[in-house]
């Protein structure tokens, strides 16, 4: 296949599933001079929303609410994937010969097997990437060689499973090493609600790290990175705008530079396939660690905790339990 964006010709872009960051991304791609030709989303909603942010244009790209036939009759030499349950989507994609560019936390272990497997010119793009403090603390952990330990926490306006999934693909590259054991677990305010993850990684050189992913508004970052014989110390928050950073019990705190993360992130990506790379190894790969973390929140490979739940009863009329003054403590 020809390399992408490498001649002068328009090349056209199909986008599989609009959302609200749709909006960034398409700015940013257009000025590669992509030309948007059709917008596929399943839901009718979507569409409507699509069709709004869209309606100025001279030529409005055609809008399909099966994204497969999208694929099938509009095309794209590049395509946006942002959709859940798209591993048939990623069929046709690849059979085609498309250039993909994948949101990464609308993505399942399927869909990038599928690609994978297929051979397909793909770039995975990871929202929580596109900030500027966790950028900031990856910078500042470039000077630890050997890096050994890694602890993450991050506060995003985000599903805590979606930051979970960004953090634990995050400390698998920033590592570098094969990871032995994934354990994640979940805690909501209520039963089945979620707004913290903690997960926890084991590798095979004895390194570890520790992931908590926190839904909240705004963005902080907090790392702590860690050699045999070094410690970094980095806090990034998106409302003061600044990066904090400890080492040798030094501390400096700089101002953030605030700037399109996303438009940066997509230019490395299409720079990267323009030269005809891939990132067909990091799909099998981060495939395995979705579905391991999946399993292991979902509590295939952890062992289930139940918590004793205590009722105060008023009164000292219930004969089961020690008197405490006027209660009774009773665990049901």
């Amino acid at each position: 296949m020809q390399a992408p964006f490498s001649a002068s010709a328009p090349h056209t872009l199909a986008i599989c599933g609009w959302t609200e960051r749709t909006p960034a991304l398409l700015h940013a791609l257009e000025t590669w001079g992509l030309v948007t030709v059709a917008v596929g989303d399943r839901s009718a909603a979507a569409l409507a929303t699509a069709a709004t942010a869209l309606r100025d244009r001279l030529d409005s790209p055609a809008r399909y609410q099966h994204p497969r036939e999208m694929l099938r009759r509009a095309g794209g030499d590049t395509v946006l994937l942002d959709m859940a349950s798209a591993a048939a989507e990623a069929t046709i994609l690849a059979q085609r010969g498309a250039t993909v560019l994948l949101t990464g936390d609308a993505l399942e272990p399927e869909t990038l097997e599928m690609l994978a497997r297929m051979g397909a010119t793909a770039s995975i793009l990871r929202p929580l990437w596109w900030r500027a403090p966790i950028a900031a603390a990856i910078q500042a952990a470039h000077p630890v060689s050997r890096l050994r330990n890694v602890t993450l926490t991050v506060e995003e306006d985000r599903p805590a499973r979606a930051i979970a999934e960004d953090l634990v693909v995050l400390a698998s590259r920033v590592r570098n090493e094969h990871i032995e054991s994934i354990t994640a677990t979940a805690y909501g305010p209520e039963p089945g609600e979620t707004d913290s993850i903690v997960t926890e990684l084991r590798f095979t050189d004895g390194g570890a790290a520790l992931l908590v992913a926190r839904s909240a508004t705004g963005v902080q970052v907090e790392a702590e990175l860690s050699s045999f014989t070094t410690t970094i110390e980095a806090k990034g928050d998106s409302t003061t705008g600044t990066l904090t950073v400890t080492a040798a019990g030094r501390s400096t705190t700089t101002t953030l530079a605030e700037h399109d993360r996303t438009a940066l992130a997509l230019d490395d990506a299409l720079e990267e396939l323009a030269r005809g790379g891939r990132e067909s190894e990091y799909l099998f790969e981060e495939a395995a660690l979705l579905r391991a973390f999946g399993n292991s929140l979902d509590g295939a490979l952890s062992p289930r905790t139940r918590l004793p739940r205590w009722e105060v009863l008023v009164g000292g009329n219930h004969p089961s339990t020690r008197r405490r003054d006027h209660l009774h403590l009773v665990r049901s």
